[in-house]
């Protein structure tokens, strides 16, 4: 049986709001933002030496989809 892309399945912790296409990177790095386990930037180095944002994984526990958009359960979640 083939491997599952990921992201197809739904059972991560975090919902991942993708900034940048990973073309252009040349290697990448998670780094914790605010608490720690609720939100992380995926930072990606790019050839000339700068890192730039590629993507934001934001725990399940702190946010719920609602169609298109991702609407924040706490205040922390909300940035206030």
């Amino acid at each position: 049986m083939p491997r599952a892309k990921p992201g197809t399945k739904g059972t991560g912790k975090y919902y991942r709001i993708v900034t940048r296409g990973k073309e252009g990177f040349v290697t990448f790095r998670y780094q914790d933002v605010g608490r720690s386990g609720h939100s992380l930037r995926l930072a990606g180095l790019r050839p000339s030496g700068s890192w730039d944002t590629q993507a934001w994984l934001i725990s399940k526990k702190e946010a719920h989809p609602s169609g298109e958009t991702l609407v924040p359960e706490s205040s922390q979640a909300k940035g206030k």
